[in-house]
Formats: structure tokens, C-alpha cells, sequence
């Protein structure tokens, strides 16, 4: 049996059984002996969100009976409140202590590195009342815009290892995320968007022996090795056959020396870029500047990874690789349901986001069983997979062996879980894979 198996056995029974009784009672939701504990109501909503993600009270239920509870549709729905979303807040938060790694992905190009990390984040929108809570960022109506939670993830592409889902307010920008302050280790590569651009941050990835990958933010100051600034609409490739890989200073007072990477796009691409763009600025109610609309003619990265170690055909790669997070959000918004719910009532709409967040780590805990060493899987059918045997994982989770051997069948049914080719655009394990050559 893989080592794993156990690993992921031993954490998901400390996470819904140890952790969950405590938060039971730590948090009010028990306050009394009953037949209801709190490992026994994170169980049912867990494997029941798991198992259907629009799951009804009836459903719900049924996740619990196939636990050894039985309670009644009113009697479920009696126990969401304050208590109960703390309970489950609780679990959510021991079960980010849990670190799964699976087997290092065999891809020349992500081996290279300690870890390939993502970062992001998504935000999603709660009922107002909860705005003590979970502050929303507001906005020019007063209503479904005062409570929101913003979901941080770092996810390494390496071994599958997930730091978050970690929790703030929605009105936190990206700037203070919490994953941007976690320690930075030698070797490990990050990726992050627009909103993770910091000097400061590649600053001290540097001074770690650590490196980064990111798009160049417009307005960001970049001078030659000999401090003469560069305008870089007048110096860059004008056609989109050439590429540049410059060693540059970045930013004015910070004088950052790392490598600039830029290709010019097709007209079409540039455009599409600029509409996008001011779209978005239209929909914020800002203006957007000349050198932002004059950029989006080419695509810029800016790195202090070494040629040696990685070229500019390879960095371009690894940037489109920043997809493969939002293709997790997306897997957990859109089959796992973590921003809808069937119910208006707040403290349950609250209680079921943390189940099924933490249905969701599980989920990802079980990928890591067979699925994360292929570079073709697909997290889409994967989630069907799991979804099938969420009832059974519940009816084995107190025996120890029984619940190994159903992830064992889990892991079997996983190995089928591929994309197949696409002929009008390559997926992203294709370009990893053509430098495996």
C-alpha cells in the first residue's frame, strides 16, 4: 500500500473525528451529551456536501444516517447558527494543519525547483448580515455587497501540496493576502498575478536564495545595468516572431536586478487585451493610462531565475501555468459549490461554506492518492470519482484499515481520470511536456 494512503486515512479521521469533537464543544455547538456530537454533525455535512453539493436537508440526512445517525429533516435544520459555524470553522482551520505532499510530478521542467507555487485569490460573496464577520469591499449599492470572504490558496505544482484555503474579509486587498507572508524556501519558484507584484517581496525571495516568475506591472520603474531608464514601448520587438531577454534594474529607488522577459502579440490579441481591459476600469469606475493600453501589445515577465536554469521559452510556459489555479477555483465553485447554497438563512449558508471547504481539501487530499504525479489529469472527472464514494468513505471512517482499502479503490477508479487532446490549442501539460523531450 502506498504510504500516502495511510497519511490521508490518519488525517481525515484527526480532522472529522478528534478535531471535530472538540470544536463540538469548544465552540457551544454541544453543549450537553447527546446523540449528536460534533464529529457526527461535521461528518454529515462534510461527506454530504461531498457527495452532492446542492444537498438538500433530505440529503443531508441521508449522509448522516449512513454514519449510524438518525435525524430528522427539522431536527438538522434546528442546529444552524453562530455555534454551529464556529464549530465548523474550527475543523476547517485544524484541517489547513494537515500537509499532504504527493509524489514529485516527472516533468523536466517543474523538477527543477524545490516547489512550483501559485498564488490566488477569489472571493466570495456572503449575506449581508454577516458583514461583522467577513467585512465585504462595498460598492455603489448598499445591498449583497457588505459580507464577503476572500479564499487564499498557494498550491504547489511539484507535489500537489496545498498552503490555504486560508480565509480574510473581502474588502482585504490582495497586497496583505496571507499566503504572501509565508516563509519563501531556497530553490522554490512563485508565480503570482498582478495583484502579488512587489519589489519588496521578490526583494526578500531573493535574499532567501528563492525565485519568482511575474508580469510586469505597468507604471513600475526599469533601467538598464547601467541605470538608464528604459521606455519600453519605443524598445521592444515590433514583430511578434522576436522575443528580448534583458538584464534590467527594476524600479527606481528598489533597483532590483533581474531579467526582462517580452514577445510581442498578434494585433488581435492586443486589442482583445485593451477592450478587456477597459471593461474592467469602466466596471470600477476608473480611468486606465496610455502606457497600460501601449503594453498590452506585448506579453512581459519579469524573473531572477537563472538562464541557466530556465530560458524564455521555458518562463513563458511556466507563466501560462498560473491557470492551474484558477482551474482549481473554478473546480471547487462550479462541482463543488462553495459559493452557492439552497438556503437564505445566513448562519447555515455560513456553516455550509466551511463544510464544504472542507470537503474540498479532502477532495484534493484524495487526488493526491494516484492523480497529481500525471500532468494530464483531469480534476473535473476526478471530482465525479470522489463524489461517488463520498457515502462510503463515511460509513468506514472510524476503521482505520477499511477506509485505507476504500481509497485504494478510490485511487484505481482516478488512474482513468485524463483529458484527452485538443486540436484547436494545447493544454498546458503539453507545453510541460515538450521539454521532457
Amino acid at each position: 500500500m502506498d504510504t500516502i494512503i495511510p497519511e490521508i486515512a490518519e488525517a481525515m479521521r484527526t480532522v472529522l473525528n478528534e478535531e471535530a469533537l472538540y470544536a463540538g464543544r469548544v465552540s457551544g455547538f454541544v453543549k450537553r451529551k447527546r446523540k449528536l456530537t460534533g464529529a457526527s454533525f461535521v461528518q454529515s455535512l462534510v461527506f454530504g456536501y461531498l457527495a452532492q453539493p446542492s444537498a438538500s436537508s433530505a440529503e443531508l440526512g441521508q449522509a448522516a444516517a449512513s454514519i449510524g445517525i438518525a435525524i430528522s429533516r427539522q431536527g438538522l435544520a434546528q442546529r444552524f447558527n453562530p455555534a454551529s459555524a464556529a464549530c465548523l470553522e474550527m475543523v476547517l482551520s485544524a484541517s489547513l494543519r494537515q500537509v499532504i505532499h504527493a509524489k514529485r510530478v516527472d516533468l523536466e521542467l517543474l523538477k527543477r525547483f524545490r516547489a512550483v507555487r501559485i498564488v490566488d485569490s477569489s472571493s466570495i460573496r456572503l449575506p449581508d448580515s454577516l458583514g461583522a464577520i467577513w467585512s465585504g469591499s462595498g460598492g455603489s449599492s448598499s445591498k449583497n455587497t457588505q459580507a464577503a470572504v476572500k479564499i487564499c490558496v498557494d498550491i504547489d505544482l511539484v507535489t500537489g501540496c496545498l498552503d490555504g484555503p486560508l480565509l480574510q474579509s473581502g474588502c482585504v486587498h490582495d497586497r496583505q493576502a496571507l499566503v504572501r507572508h509565508r516563509p519563501y524556501e531556497a530553490g522554490s519558484l512563485r508565480i503570482g498575478d498582478l495583484a502579488y507584484f512587489s519589489l519588496r517581496d521578490f526583494a526578500a525571495m531573493q535574499q532567501a536564495g528563492a525565485y519568482y516568475l511575474s508580469r510586469l506591472k505597468a507604471g513600475t520603474d526599469v533601467c538598464t545595468l547601467k541605470g538608464d531608464p528604459l521606455l519600453l514601448r519605443d524598445c521592444l520587438p515590433k514583430t511578434v516572431t522576436e522575443v528580448v531577454d534583458w538584464d534590467i534594474y527594476l524600479g527606481a529607488v528598489a533597483q532590483l536586478p533581474c531579467r526582462l522577459l517580452a514577445q510581442r502579440v498578434p494585433d488581435a490579441v492586443a486589442q482583445d487585451r485593451r477592450e478587456r481591459l477597459q471593461h474592467e476600469a469602466r466596471r470600477k469606475g476608473q480611468a486606465v493610462s496610455q502606457e497600460r493600453l501601449d503594453l498590452c501589445g506585448w506579453t512581459l515577465y519579469v524573473t531572477n531565475v537563472p538562464r541557466a536554469l530556465l530560458t524564455v521559452a521555458e518562463a513563458f510556459v511556466l507563466g501560462r501555468s498560473r491557470w492551474q489555479i484558477e482551474i482549481l477555483f473554478k473546480l471547487w465553485k462550479s462541482d463543488g459549490g462553495i459559493d452557492e447554497s439552497r438556503s437564505t438563512h445566513p448562519w447555515q449558508i455560513l456553516t455550509e461554506f466551511y463544510a464544504k471547504l472542507i470537503a474540498m481539501l479532502i477532495q484534493h487530499w484524495v487526488f493526491l492518492t494516484e492523480l497529481w504525479e500525471h500532468p494530464e489529469r483531469s480534476l473535473h472527472q476526478a471530482s465525479q470519482v470522489v463524489r461517488k464514494h463520498a457515502f462510503h468513505l463515511a460509513s468506514v471512517l472510524q476503521d482505520f484499515d477499511r477506509l485505507c482499502l476504500a481509497l485504494q479503490t478510490i485511487q484505481r477508479a482516478l488512474a482513468s481520470c485524463r483529458m484527452t487532446k485538443c486540436k484547436s490549442k494545447r493544454h498546458t501539460y503539453e507545453l510541460w511536456l515538450q521539454f521532457n523531450l
